[in-house]
Order: structure tokens, then C-alpha cells, then sequence
């Protein structure tokens, strides 16, 4: 109520957010081929879904399933010599003859190859695009990472702008 006694209504808005602004990567598509060219785009925008414009560092990794196994005569198989008798044979793992040991998982992991890290600059408009091509079959991981803001001296102790998106790279097989 005012001075003159009426009433005076408003309402607005306010975002309070953990960081200063988010970034969305996304890839185009989720399933390539090996040497197929995989195109992630990347946004990034404020609470109130204003561009920002900053950069980043985007590291791409891959995953790919990794097992040994030990066969009747408790040698280890993996790696190419694994993939071969898995596609010679019907059935894995191959039957054995009565008396023989059976065969026995050692080892079965996803494992992690380090395959690119590249800084990446979003526009005026808060958009950037990465593009990359994978040599081979597995789980591609796109991490960016930045900084919340321009001033080192102020944000060193605020956490990191981090966002990731996915994509499978496989073949027929």
C-alpha cells in the first residue's frame, strides 16, 4: 500500500542458479561408423537462457569391453586372438571334451583410451561446434570443461563448468 493507501501488486522472476551459466553438448546423432565424421554441437547459455560466450576444454575419450580368458590348458586368450576364435566358433566359449578344464574368465572391463583434447570457443551467440572422426568401434565420451567466469582471482574457488554427452561408434558386426 502507498502513501495515498492503494494497493500496488507485482511479481517477477528471479533464477538463482550453482553456476554462472550451463553448456549443452549434443551430438547430431548417436550411433556412426568407425571413420564416420560425428559433428557435436555445443551451447552454452545463462538462467536466463542468454548466450555466453567462453571457452573450453573438450576431452574426448573411449571405452571399449576388454576380457581375457583362460583356456583349458591355462594359457591366457585376449585381445585378436580372442575376436578370432569368438568368430570361428558358433558358440564361446567352445565346448570342451569330458576330463578337459573349462575355459575361465580372468578379466572383463570396460578400459578407457585418452584419443583427444582440444579447446573449443562458443560465439557471441553461445554456440560452438566440435568435429571429430573415430577410427574404431566403441563408447565415445565428450567431456567440456570451463571456468565460471573471467576474474581468476574471484572464481578460483567456485567449481568448474563441466557438461558430456555420448555417442556409440559400431559396424555391422
Amino acid at each position: 500500500v502507498d502513501s495515498s493507501r492503494r494497493e500496488i501488486v507485482a511479481s517477477d522472476n528471479v533464477r538463482v542458479t550453482r553456476q554462472r551459466y550451463y553448456v549443452y553438448p549434443r551430438a547430431t546423432r548417436n550411433i556412426y561408423r568407425p571413420k564416420e565424421k560425428v559433428t557435436v554441437d555445443i551451447k552454452a547459455i545463462d538462467a536466463n537462457e542468454q548466450p555466453v560466450q567462453t571457452e573450453g576444454a573438450v576431452k574426448v575419450t573411449r571405452a571399449y569391453w576388454w576380457e581375457i580368458w583362460i583356456d583349458p590348458r591355462g594359457r591366457e586368450v585376449q585381445g585378436a586372438e580372442l575376436r578370432e576364435l569368438r568368430d570361428r566358433s558358433g558358440v564361446f566359449p567352445p565346448l570342451v571334451n569330458p576330463g578337459q578344464r573349462p575355459w575361465r574368465i580372468k578379466f572383463r572391463v570396460y578400459q578407457h583410451e585418452d584419443i583427444l583434447t582440444q579447446s573449443v570457443k562458443t560465439d557471441s551467440e553461445g554456440v560452438a561446434q566440435l568435429n571429430f572422426t573415430p577410427d574404431k568401434e566403441g563408447y565415445y565420451r565428450f567431456s567440456w570443461q570451463s571456468s565460471q567466469g573471467a576474474d581468476p582471482r574471484r572464481d578460483r574457488f567456485l567449481p568448474p563448468i563441466k557438461a558430456e554427452t555420448y555417442i556409440f561408434v559400431a559396424s555391422n558386426t
